[in-house]
């Protein structure tokens, strides 16, 4: 009896390190040359790749299902490669991240 459910204890976290999903990513970039990222694995991550000369503020609504969004803010550095990773309430069918990016305050 406590072979079968010990296989099932090891095949757990196996199935959740493979689940995938889609993720759609809407971007508002306030014409900032700032591209974005998103896996489709568990935690999500989203890269933020700056080809700007400033630095900008880029917050993240991320909704996966009936939950409440999460929102994340990150500061995307000018010229750099930012990553945020999220960790997600349970695994979902998808994901819908919702980026609005502004150029930081007091910046030229």
């Amino acid at each position: 009896m406590k072979t079968p459910l010990a296989f099932l204890a090891t095949l757990a976290p196996l199935a959740a390190a493979a689940a995938t999903f889609p993720v759609e990513v809407d971007a508002q970039m306030n014409g900032l040359p700032i591209t974005v990222q998103a896996s489709s694995g568990i935690p999500l991550v989203l890269a933020f790749v700056s080809g700007a000369t400033v630095d900008a503020t880029c917050k993240a609504a991320i909704a996966s299902g009936l939950d409440t969004p999460q929102e994340r803010t990150v500061t995307a550095k000018a010229g750099k490669s930012t990553a945020l990773p999220i960790t997600l309430r349970s695994t979902p069918n998808r994901v819908r991240v919702a980026v609005t990016c502004v150029p930081k305050a007091g910046k030229p």
